[in-house]
């Protein structure tokens, strides 16, 4: 963010998982910026970066019930769809 040609940016740095780590309210910055919980319902990821980028995300969404492509359920539903870069 600190390069010349993001200069204008104004919104979010950092880790993507901070930005989905609840804070002491119990909500992400995240759902704090939608104004809703994510949920499985009414949420979809799509995440790409590092293995470490994605192995964090899942971390979060995991326990909230949130499956990979690559592990999708019987009847082929999920809700994250991942490239990882290494």
């Amino acid at each position: 963010p600190q390069e010349w040609f993001n200069r204008s940016w104004a919104g979010q740095v950092g880790r993507v998982e901070t930005f989905l780590r609840p804070r002491d309210n119990g909500m992400s910055p995240l759902e704090e910026l939608i104004g809703d919980k994510i949920t499985k319902e009414n949420t979809i990821f799509y995440v790409c970066g590092w293995q470490g980028t994605i192995d964090g995300v899942m971390d979060f969404l995991k326990p909230k019930g949130f499956v990979t492509e690559h592990d999708k359920r019987e009847d082929g539903s999920f809700e994250v769809k991942y490239e990882s870069y290494g």
